[in-house]
């Protein structure tokens, strides 16, 4: 299967496959994915931490951190 790919636009890996719309740029795909990340592991941390599994809960609460970090990048990448 050829697919015609425009190279002056970013866009999403497998946007062609799935039927999706090309990403307007790659910092607003990671953006996405970052906010996504970082709410996912402190919902899932604050989980854990409930139901008693400590470590894991740490390890996630690291992982949101990271998540948090790249995300205020991000944005200071985009605003420049």
């Amino acid at each position: 299967m050829s697919v015609k790919r425009d190279p002056s636009r970013t866009h999403l890996p497998l946007a062609w496959w799935s039927g999706g719309q090309a990403a307007p740029n790659r910092l607003t795909a990671r953006t996405v994915l970052a906010s996504l990340g970082l709410v996912l592991c402190a919902i899932a941390a604050v989980v854990a931490c409930l139901v008693g599994a400590i470590g894991l809960a740490a390890g996630l609460a690291v992982l949101a951190v990271v998540g948090g970090i790249d995300l205020v990048v991000l944005v200071r990448r985009r605003r420049r």
